[in-house]
This record gives structure tokens, sequence and C-alpha cells, in this order.
């Protein structure tokens, strides 16, 4: 990236000119992702970590669609072509459940928020979602909240719509579960049922390591439908800890977190729910890949001194409790939190990183002398020898016409960092998946 600078900018900016008017419109973004690395890299907004993921997403995406050198490769599908515009297609009617609404704020300035829906079919549930984001600031996020949906003609607010129930009818869905109010939708409220009643009450069911194991899957991959990555169960609220509050479901402790900085809302929510040990509460959360033992709770059913409207619930990164925290006893010591769950140790993974990050920002100058003898010491033979063939085709010089020596077209070199980046992910994410000891 040091090398390429403004040219190879102005490169990647091109060939994403070049993928849009060829209807490739996930690697036009994705060249525009990296093309922000160029930019970024002499403010304090770059992010490295960030840059080698644009950067690894960019070439697997490229490969895949026929680019480098000749090979075998697997078929293009329609994710990696992606979509300009979502397309919605009418699926007829459905009768809705609304379970909550989810703040989003992203760091390419868009804000608003994200209703889940869920639909019961022949017994089995279905999730949908309904979206209000523009671009904005957070601010924006709790206007949406609480902004008329345009859906079906309804009067309903995200709040109202996150705890209501729908009749609708000639929807207009999208292939990843997103519902749309074509011009023909019609949607009526209706009464809707408790969390713990009725065709709701089959969302919790089934055990929470199922549903986490599940939901882990579909965050690892490429693509998901809206409410894959969702976890819906019982917890029961044991007491402060240092990320938000611990909490046990199904005989298992786990912790309900809440970046703080990025979240600020949810983590005080947070620390009032855990001063209430003893709470039990229905919860739809979101596992994190990264951090064993964590979700990250979206709404919450259950929650006394609520309002008559709210029925309950609380969107706990919208919504703010207002519980009169309880008086400490005199004599009582706090107890000091749980350790966090287990984590797997790091196997060498992080010496594979550092060179990979070294050499998406600064080339092949950047690679070090003998890279694999770490990995073999950890018994870690595919990626030593990923990364030995990332070293030689780094160190690759071909003759010119007259003599020169000079470094050959980045194919190979390409393929090579590819390769060793999808074992890197492959690896972490199993990592990952064993921490969570599901």
């Amino acid at each position: 990236m040091r090398a390429a600078g403004a040219s190879g900018r102005a490169e990647l900016l091109r060939a994403s000119a070049l993928a849009r008017a060829a209807r490739l419109p996930r690697l036009s973004a994705a060249c525009v992702a990296v093309a922000a690395g160029p930019r970024d890299h002499p403010t304090p907004d770059f992010d490295l970590s960030a840059y080698t993921a644009s950067l690894a997403a960019l070439l697997d995406l490229a490969w895949r669609l026929g680019g480098g050198p000749e090979g075998e490769r697997p078929t293009p599908t329609r994710a990696d072509v992606g979509v300009g515009r979502r397309a919605y297609t009418e699926i007829g009617s459905l009768r809705l459940y609304g379970l909550g609404c989810e703040r989003v704020v992203t760091a390419s300035g868009y804000a608003g928020v994200v209703t889940h829906l869920v639909s019961v079919s022949d017994g089995a549930p279905r999730t949908w979602s309904v979206s209000d984001i523009a671009p904005g600031g957070p601010e924006r996020a709790a206007a949406a909240h609480g902004a008329r949906v345009s859906f079906g003609g309804t009067a309903l607010s995200h709040r109202d719509l996150g705890r209501a129930a729908l009749v609708a009818q000639r929807v207009g869905a999208s292939a990843d579960g997103r519902l749309s109010g074509m011009s023909a939708t019609t949607a009526a409220t209706a009464d809707a049922p408790p969390w713990d009643e009725g065709p709701l009450a089959a969302l919790w069911e089934r055990p929470a390591a199922e549903q986490i194991a599940d939901a882990l899957a579909a965050l690892a991959a490429p693509t998901r439908r809206s409410g894959a990555d969702l976890v819906f169960t019982e917890f029961t609220v044991v007491g402060p800890h240092p990320e938000g509050a611990e909490a046990t479901a199904g005989g298992r402790s786990l912790v309900l977190a809440a970046d703080g900085a990025r979240d600020p809302l949810r983590a005080r929510n947070l620390a009032r729910l855990a001063r209430q040990p003893g709470t039990v509460l229905r919860v739809m959360a979101r596992p994190v890949l990264e951090r064993p033992g964590r979700l990250v709770p979206i709404t919450a059913d259950g929650l006394p001194d609520l309002p008559r409207a709210r029925r309950g619930r609380a969107d706990l990164s919208l919504d703010t409790l207002r519980w009169a925290d309880p008086e400490p006893a005199p004599d009582t010591v706090p107890a000091a939190p749980a350790p966090p769950p287990p984590t797997a140790s790091d196997p060498g993974t992080a010496v594979l990183d550092r060179v990979l990050s070294r050499l998406a920002e600064a080339g092949r100058e950047a690679v070090p002398a003998d890279p694999g003898t770490r990995l073999r010491e950890r018994h870690l033979r595919t990626g030593a020898d990923l990364l030995t063939a990332l070293a030689a085709a780094a160190r690759e010089r071909v003759r010119t016409a007259t003599g020169e020596s000079a470094a050959p077209p980045p194919d190979r070199l390409a393929l090579a960092w590819l390769a060793a980046s999808t074992y890197l992910t492959a690896v972490r994410h199993r990592l990952h998946t064993l921490a969570w000891d599901l």
C-alpha cells in the first residue's frame, strides 16, 4: 500500500467503475473499501486489521469471479455477484409478530433501526426484518425508532411494530428475509401474544447451545438470512460484569455484553439489569463470534415497571430503563465478578496474522526471513507451508529484456497471500467455536 499510494488507489477506483459497469456490484464495493486504505493510511482513522480484512475479501471475490491465474475455482454464485439494488418479490400474505428493534450506526456514516419480526407457518418460525437506515449520525437511530414505518399503510412506529402483530397481504420480500411495503401491500394490526404464549413460544423451545451454534455458523458465513444469527433464550441475571451483566441460561454461565464506547445506552441498561440479581428475562440476543460466552442483547421481555404500551419489553440499545437502584445493605460486600469463560490459547496464528498485515501494508519487502519456523514449532504444518510459499512468491524476481532484475506480476503473490489469509480465517473460526464449548 505504501508503494501504491495515489496511483494504486486510482486503479482501484477505476476497477470499481468497471465492475459496476459489468453489473458486479459486490466487486465494485470491495474495490472501494480497499481504496479507502491508501487514503486513510496517513491519518489516525486508518485501521490495519480492517484494511487487511477488506483486501482479503476483495482478492477472494476477484478469484471466485475468475480473476488471477488459471486453475480450479468454485463456480460463482449470485452471492458473489451481489445486488446493486435489493429485489423484492411478492410472497403473499403473512401474519407477523414483532420481536424488537435494534440500533444501527455504521462507520461509513449511516444510522437507523432494524425491526425484527417472525412469522409462524406450519409450526416453523421464520424471521424477517424491516429497516430504516439512511445517512446520518447516532442521533438518527433514536429518531427512526419513533418514526412511522413505511409498510402497508400502517400508522405504527418502529417501536410499536416491535411489540405488535400484523396481518399483511401482498407482502414484498427479498431473498435474505427483508420485507418491503409494495404499492399493493396492505396491513392491519392485531393483538400480539406474549413471548411465552402462542406461536412465539416456539422460538424459546430449542436449547440455548443449539441456537448459539447455529448463530455462530451464520455469523461466519459470507451471506446469511436476516435473523439467522439471533438467539432466543431465557436468562437469569446473576450480577455485574465488567462487560455488562453476568447471567445464566440453560445451566451455562454467559455474559450479556455491550461495547460501552460505541453503544452507551445498552451499556447503561445492562448495568441497571446487573443490579437486579435473580431477575428472569426472555432475551433476543446475538452471540459475538470472537468473544466466547458473550451475547449482545437486543430486546428483553419480562421487565417490571414499564409503561403498559411497552408490554414489558425494552429495546436495550434504544429504550432507557429507569429502575430505582436498590439500597445496598451496609455490611454487604459486593461480590466479585465471575472470571470470563476460558478461551482457546493462540497456537501461533498471531505470527501469520502479523506477516499478512505487514505484507498488505508494505508490500513484498516486508516478508520475514523464515516465517514458517514459528508455525512448525506449534505443529501448524499447513500454515507453515502456506507461509513459506508466500515468502517465496514475495521474493520471486524475473529478468527483463535488458537483463535487469524486477518483480514479476503480482498474480502469484496475491494468490499465495489469499491462501494464507483463508487458512488463518478458518483456523480462527474453529478456535472461536471450540472456545464457546458448545
